[in-house]
């Protein structure tokens, strides 16, 4: 196992002992094949008002481009009032 997919899955495991409810890790690289989407989406008004997302289209293309020097971009989601509760090994 290289030292990335160990750490990022350290990372994950810390996230899950937290109560988070996901967490994913992505490359900070562009994301040009699919950035137009997004793009005619915000076109069409589909984002219900939420005006900040219309902010800051180039760092959502190029991520790198919020902290020099980023490789990898890590996410998580908490739910904060779950349907049932899951065992503890497992994601809400």
């Amino acid at each position: 196992m290289n030292s990335g997919c160990y750490e990022a899955g350290k990372i994950k495991k810390e996230a899950l002992r937290l109560g988070l409810s996901a967490c994913g890790i992505a490359s900070a690289g562009n994301v040009n094949e699919n950035i137009h989407y997004f793009r005619e989406w915000i076109a069409a008004g589909h984002h219900a008002g939420t005006t900040y997302l219309e902010n800051y289209f180039e760092k959502r293309h190029h991520p790198y481009l919020l902290v020099e020097g980023v490789r990898s971009i890590v996410s998580v989601a908490l739910n904060y009032y779950p349907e049932r509760l899951l065992d503890e090994e497992q994601y809400q």
